[in-house]
């Protein structure tokens, strides 16, 4: 009876979200129905969400979404549509509703060049989420604890592509590739 009961709940969402889905511009109506992993796959097929507003809005709980694991650059960066960016202008304008309000204002209170952290092990300096918190940065010094580390280098305001503090971690997303003066050392001194 049990399963039954959660057969049908299943079957009516699915039914739901395949209605929806098949309506022009309704995708917002369906989304959030769908599990993180499935609301991921979904987002890559549509390419006229990206210059809607609500869509970016929706990205940026994706990727605060604590069910979501292994965040990357590369799925960030296409889910943003600048796989390859390396200019501001490469950006569409909306990419800013990623951000709440609060977020917003204070990206635009940071000063035009600033220094950022991240916490890896020695295969992820290459990614996406930095910090503005070096403490923050320490939590995130993963692997073997010979192998953890925490880089730091500077970056300019105008290549950050969101600022979320929706976790307290003073998150700077920018890719490894437009920081400027990395130096990296192990974890262990920074934590003494």
């Amino acid at each position: 009876m049990f399963y039954h009961r959660i057969n049908l709940v299943y079957e009516s969402k699915k039914h739901k979200i395949d209605r929806l889905a098949s309506q022009p511009n309704e995708w917002q109506s369906y989304l959030p129905h769908l599990s993180p992993r499935d609301r991921l796959l979904e987002v890559f097929k549509n390419e006229y969400m990206r210059t809607d507003p609500t869509y970016f809005k929706i990205v940026g709980q994706i990727w605060t979404d604590r069910e979501l694991v292994g965040h990357s650059s590369s799925t960030i960066e296409v889910l943003l549509g600048i796989e390859r960016f390396s200019a501001h202008r490469d950006r569409s304008p909306n990419i800013i509703h990623m951000m709440t309000e609060v977020e917003r204002q204070k990206l635009a209170d940071l000063p035009d060049e600033f220094r950022i952290y991240r916490g890896h092990d020695e295969r992820l300096l290459n990614e996406i989420s930095w910090t503005l918190d070096l403490n923050v940065a320490g939590q995130y010094a993963v692997g073997w604890k010979e192998k953890r580390q925490i880089s730091t280098g500077i970056v300019s305001k105008q290549d950050v592509i969101a600022f979320i503090d929706r976790w307290q971690e003073s998150e700077i997303i920018v890719p490894a590739r437009v920081v400027r003066n990395i130096e990296t050392q192990p974890a262990i001194r920074i934590e003494q």
